[in-house]
């Protein structure tokens, strides 16, 4: 893949995980110490290379009508997998456009006993006539049998493929655009993911997005698991990134007049909110690789106490008030068992770690040094 001759420190690069599901975006900037800062938490949307297949799938199953079609998908497993891997392979050996010398087809494998009972079901002697006037009534004919496969015209496919492009473009511009409002330029769109992998694709988002260099890696459908081996291998390669979900613990804290009274608690003669969902990091926040967030400090909930659980939360909320709320997610739990220390106060501190492929969290006793970390997979 040739670089452009600008992408060095201070350049700003944006790259496009096209997957089967989804669309992944993230937003990197090169340090001058040749590292990387992410600069936009991950974007995007379920606009990936599966959108298609299941739009083809539906049009070739309205074809045949619901009753050979169910048959056929759930009683012949093996051969409709071939089926599937050939509505991939048509997907990603998509031509953008007919050239004179080219045959303009779609080829897909459907079994003989299905295009006989679909025959049947028509009261047609000749299957390439059922198929054809099956054809005219759905999409205005483009479908017919050629050597024993289902062929469609590959404007099919295109006009499928331009749905599903035009929402991958949308979640693409709308990145830019949020970086230009930023004073930050987007030197290059890297794509990688197996939707990458289209010609169709690849053309169509060069064609649109003229301001930047378009670039597609070699092998770009391994580019994802080949990036995590790297960096494994180097972690401290990235220097900063951005949370892409707000994290903090369960805690109790003092009751105000404006807190659900239902969850108002007394405890040694105070009263407090339950299940207060105490924030430590913000989604969108910048975090520094390896650098341990400012702890904050907490009380067990008994001054007798000589063990304690912290239970960890992620949210995709800016600021959940209550761990229980639909966007929080218990994810960790950390128990520390700890000595009392005579004459000295009974605290707690948390701190977060954001720097490689997991989140750390520690809870630290802080009059005995006493510490407990565990790790959270991102």
């Amino acid at each position: 893949m040739e670089l452009p001759v600008d992408i060095g420190p201070g350049s700003t690069f944006m790259v496009v995980d096209i997957g089967a599901g989804t669309v992944d975006i993230t937003t990197m900037t090169i340090m001058k110490n040749g590292k990387l800062k992410q600069i936009h938490e991950s974007d995007g949307g379920p606009a990936g290379g599966e959108n298609v297949d299941r739009k083809l799938i539906a049009l070739v199953a309205e074809l045949f009508g619901e009753k050979t079609w169910s048959k056929f998908a759930k009683e012949s497993s093996r051969k409709y997998a071939q089926f599937r891997d050939s509505v991939e392979a048509a997907k990603k050996d998509l031509k953008p456009t007919k050239t004179d010398e080219e045959i303009d087809d779609v080829l897909l494998d459907v079994p003989e006993e299905i295009l006989r009972d679909f025959a049947r079901e028509q009261k047609e002697n000749d299957l390439a006539s059922a198929i054809h006037k099956a054809g005219e009534k759905l999409i205005d004919g483009g479908v017919d049998i050629e050597d024993g496969q289902l062929c469609f015209k590959a404007d099919v496919l295109r006009k499928l493929m331009d749905e599903s492009v035009s929402e991958i473009l949308t979640f693409i511009n709308d990145v830019i655009r949020n970086e230009q409002k930023r004073r930050s330029n987007i030197h290059a769109v890297v794509l990688v993911g197996g939707f990458a992998l289209s010609d169709f694709l690849f053309k169509a988002i060069e064609n649109e997005i003229k301001s930047v260099r378009i670039l597609r890696p070699w092998s770009c459908d391994k580019a994802v698991l080949r990036g995590a081996v790297l960096f494994g291998h180097n972690e401290r390669i990235l220097n900063m990134r951005i949370t892409r979900l707000t994290y903090g613990i369960r805690s109790f804290k003092p009751f105000k007049s404006n807190d659900d009274l239902k969850r108002k608690v007394i405890i040694d003669g105070k009263a407090y909110v339950k299940d207060h969902f105490s924030k430590h990091v913000t989604r969108g926040q910048e975090v520094h690789i390896d650098e341990w967030t400012p702890p904050r400090e907490y009380k067990p909930q008994y001054n007798s106490e000589e063990n304690t659980t912290i239970f960890i939360y992620s949210s995709n909320a800016n600021s959940p008030r209550y761990v229980d709320e639909d966007s929080c997610k218990s994810i960790k739990q950390l128990v520390l068992d700890f000595p009392r220390v005579k004459g000295k106060p009974n605290l707690l501190d948390v701190s977060f770690n954001f720097g490689r492929t997991e989140v750390l969290a520690k809870v630290t006793h802080r009059s005995s040094g006493i510490s407990q970390v565990g790790s959270i997979r991102l």
